[in-house]
């Protein structure tokens, strides 16, 4: 089917816009946007690129990697992070990130304005709205959302017109691939629509092939504009490779043990989609299959399916609404975005945005957080070493002080990380093993550990400070053979 005349199209514009705007704005006092450890060491990372002016290549934060090689392959994002913090603290950091939510989200609403009517866009948006909102934390894949959205837009309305994809999407990948890793899924995605061009136009098999595969390859050259060259572009395939990987929670399969967003999002589009007899094109359905598939595997990976289904179904959905006479109506919901229109999403977003920064984020004390416990550790010894929980080295890092790990399981490897897991299941000596080893003098580890009540049973280990969220303990002798 045919995309609506440009004219019907921007009758839903506007409260597309709206809904993205309110989206946005609601995101900005929503605390769970820094429920992430890891956002500690992104700004962290950000605040050493601008005071050094250049990228790191070695690890500059922790002290059992200092000074080994380190691929921050998401600085850009990183950069924009720490200078949001700069200018609002964490309200800054919020505002960055609800802004580039709203932005993803009137893509993926303005491209399926296309082919359906203003109320069943708005519902696709919705969807997709819900579908994010697990994985909707302040880190540089949501700064990337936006990115992969146009990217898909560029690929879906090249295979609209019949064309191939246009070159304004080489300057859209070099920005993503010094965004964050997912760069290489929009590499990837050339594959499958690629192959839908040479199905549907045989004849010409020869000049599509060439003219995909020189695009295709610029886009790789694209790609290595980065401060790491080739190194970034084999940086993700080398991190989805590490076995350790499934520790962490993200990389972990779905979990259907209790209903989430996830699920409820998936399950309706499944019943919508059956129910209206959808029929996606092969190679389209072979692609949400796979992706579907990722989804399950990595949790990460749900908003990647949830935002590209919207974008793939929408041209399917509108012709099986035609097929059942419900043909979409040009009918807005509210008036065209003309001036006025802009106007009110201009005035509700500087409310909004106003609001934030008139009553600025504090960030309390929190799982994440140990403030107290951190507090009680004496100053000689913060620049000790310290073994402390996997969650915790974030905001170590973001505090100034060398943890013994933190979120960069890329950088640390299997060996490490696997190592670190094992060790909080061994008995005493074994963990005093690795400690004397490592010579640590303090250890700050989450209360719901098992690790502190063991070191409660050694006599070289004495407990300082203990609350609901961290235990502290620090060394009463010399570690063996010092």
């Amino acid at each position: 089917m045919h995309p609506a005349p440009r004219t019907q199209r921007h009758l839903g514009l506007l409260p597309i816009i709206l809904i993205a705007v309110a989206a946005a704005g609601a995101l900005m006092w929503t605390p769970k946007l820094l429920g992430d450890p890891d956002t500690y060491w992104h700004l962290a990372t950000g605040e050493w690129i601008l005071r050094h002016g250049t990228v790191p290549h070695v690890d500059p934060f922790s002290y059992t990697f200092l000074g080994q090689p380190w691929i921050a392959q998401e600085w850009l994002s990183e950069l924009l992070m720490a200078l949001a913090f700069r200018a609002g603290a964490w309200s800054g950091v919020m505002l960055l990130s609800a802004l580039a939510y709203a932005a993803t989200l009137v893509v993926v609403g303005a491209y399926a304005r296309r082919f359906v009517s203003a109320p069943i866009s708005l519902a696709l948006v919705a969807l997709a709205a819900l579908g994010l909102e697990p994985m909707l934390l302040a880190r540089p894949h949501v700064l990337a959302w936006p990115l992969l959205a146009v990217w898909t837009v560029g690929l879906l309305k090249a295979r609209d017109a019949g064309r191939t994809p246009s070159p304004w999407l080489l300057p859209v990948m070099i920005l993503w691939a010094n965004l964050h890793a997912s760069f290489v899924f929009g590499l990837a995605l050339i594959g499958p629509f690629a192959l839908e061009a040479l199905i549907a136009d045989p004849q010409r098999w020869r000049r599509t092939t060439w003219l995909w595969t020189l695009f295709g390859i610029g886009c790789v050259v694209a790609s290595l504009v980065t401060p790491y060259g080739v190194q970034g572009l084999l940086h993700p395939f080398e991190t989805m490779s590490l076995s350790s990987v499934s520790e962490i929670g993200e990389w972990k399969s779905t979990d259907f043990s209790s209903i989430d967003l996830f699920e409820i999002v998936l399950l309706e589009g499944l019943f919508f989609c059956l129910w209206l007899g959808v029929k996606v094109p092969p190679i389209r359905l072979l692609l949400m299959i796979g992706l579907l598939h990722m989804a399950l595997q990595h949790a990460r990976h749900q908003p990647i399916f949830v935002m590209l289904s919207m974008l793939l179904i929408a041209s399917p959905l509108s012709v099986a609404l035609t097929r059942r006479e419900t043909s979409p109506s040009t009918k807005p919901l509210l008036p065209p975005l003309n001036a006025a229109g802009a106007m009110v999403i201009l005035t509700c977003l500087v409310l909004f945005i106003g609001l934030r920064f008139a009553m600025p984020t504090q960030r309390p004390e929190d799982p994440l957080t140990p403030i107290r416990a951190l507090a009680a550790v004496p100053r000689e010894l913060r620049n000790q070493p310290v073994y402390n929980d996997y969650v915790f080295g974030g905001y170590l890092i973001f505090a100034g002080v060398r943890p013994y790990i933190d979120g960069r399981a890329d950088m640390y490897g299997d060996r490490f990380v696997l190592n670190y897991v094992s060790i909080k299941n061994l008995p005493l000596a074994g963990i005093e093993s690795e400690l004397d080893r490592r010579g640590v003098k303090w250890t700050i580890l989450q209360a719901t550990s098992r690790v502190p009540s063991i070191l409660d049973g050694s006599p070289r280990w004495v407990r300082i400070w203990s609350d609901k969220y961290a235990v502290v303990h620090i060394r009463r002798t010399a570690p063996a053979g010092s």
